[in-house]
């Protein structure tokens, strides 16, 4: 008994169909709680203390979806097919379809094609959108932080930058009441402190500066003959500095905002494939580019190397409820992109070979994967 080319079509509409609603249900499903995570904790502050627009929101929520998709869509895939196959496992539908002539083969035909359409996904996303996202997430922090930073109404606000602390007792819409800054040296030890009653704040797009103006000034300078074993914090040690009308001071927006998120603007997930490149020619932090480099490449081939293991171990298991589709999914899924946390470590010893480090789990699951889809077409 044979099964028609039409009846194999059929076959073929029906798991593609399959894998690919699963996909999408599990894929949505992950890539909403890893997005809600990461804006929590990117603009968690932000948002619990300041007026945050909706469609800001939303705008940061979208940014954050191509990053997450760089894990979820592989996994999301991963579990379709344990869904999918392990149900036909256990409804023994591949055992007819293996008696009517249908190879393993034939049947996962569909299988590797969809593997292949999201693995060129998962490189774009990796190679351009997800930078490009990140990219714009960026400019949303750094916009929300200086609006907070100019608009907001606090009190008692203190800000750290790098060798400064300033304090604001009131603000209001830009206005200052009570600001204090505390200068220090690079030994960490108080050099200045400056009080004004009054101030107001101005941004300065030409230099990306933040202007602090002040009003009745008066400042106190640590002497010059202090000895480092007397307390330098102390009065005794501070003279009368310069008192004025109005002094300014100019603070870096980057300082200013650094305190509001967990970003670096200048990290690796900012950079495209291209610009990544074009750093590996530099020969600057060689071991750190190459390794994002392969890691973006590697990430990409996670779909095809999750439908050469994922198969066999669904046919093998033949489990069909969902809750142990989901389970194995985030097992072997957390299994793999163990290898890229580990090579993600060393990235910055490049005695390790961080870059090879990155094809470990390819390396380890494909080789695995075909061994498992051999012993099963030979049965």
């Amino acid at each position: 008994m044979s099964v028609s080319p039409a009846r194999v079509t059929l076959i073929d509409r029906f798991i593609a169909g399959q894998l690919v609603a699963f996909t999408f249900m599990a894929t949505a499903t992950l890539n909403i709680v890893l997005v809600l995570g990461n804006v929590f904790r990117e603009v968690c502050e932000l948002i619990l203390q300041h007026r945050v627009p909706m469609a800001t929101i939303l705008e940061f929520v979208l940014c954050a979806a191509p990053f997450c998709l760089t894990y979820t869509l592989p996994w999301g895939f991963l579990t379709a097919l344990f869904l999918v196959f392990g149900r036909m496992a256990a409804d023994k539908e591949l055992f007819a379809l293996h008696a009517s002539g249908v190879h393993i083969g034939r049947v996962c035909l569909p299988v590797f094609l969809i593997a292949l359409v999201l693995s060129a996904c998962c490189f774009g996303i990796n190679a351009e959108v997800n930078p490009r996202a990140r990219q714009r997430m960026k400019v949303i922090l750094h916009d929300l932080a200086i609006s907070a930073l100019l608009n907001d109404t606090a009190t008692h606000r203190v800000m750290r930058l790098p060798s400064r602390i300033l304090y604001i007792g009131a603000q209001d819409a830009g206005q200052l009441q009570n600001v204090q800054i505390y200068d220090y040296d690079e030994e960490s030890q108080l050099e200045r402190t400056v009080h004004a009653r009054h101030g107001w704040l101005e941004m300065l797009q030409e230099t990306d500066e933040l202007v602090i103006h002040m009003e009745n000034v008066i400042s106190d300078e640590r002497s010059p003959d202090a000895e480092e074993d007397d307390d330098a914090e102390s009065v005794a040690t501070f003279h009368d500095g310069i008192s004025a009308q109005q002094v300014s001071y100019n603070i870096s927006l980057f300082d200013a905002v650094r305190r509001y998120t967990s970003t670096n603007f200048k990290s690796l997930g900012s950079r495209t494939l291209g610009e990544l490149g074009e750093e590996l020619k530099t020969g600057h932090l060689h071991s750190v580019f190459l390794s994002e480099f392969n890691k973006r490449i590697s990430l990409s081939l996670a779909c095809v190397t999750f439908a050469l293991v994922g198969v066999p171990i669904a046919i093998l298991l033949h489990r069909k409820e969902t809750t142990i589709g989901f389970g194995l999914g985030l097992a072997m899924a957390c299994s793999y992109f163990v290898f890229f946390m580990l090579a993600d470590h060393f990235r910055g010893n490049a005695a390790m070979h961080p870059e090879l480090l990155m094809w470990l789990g390819n390396g380890l699951f494909l080789p695995l994967g075909g061994y498992l889809f051999w012993r099963l077409s030979t049965r």
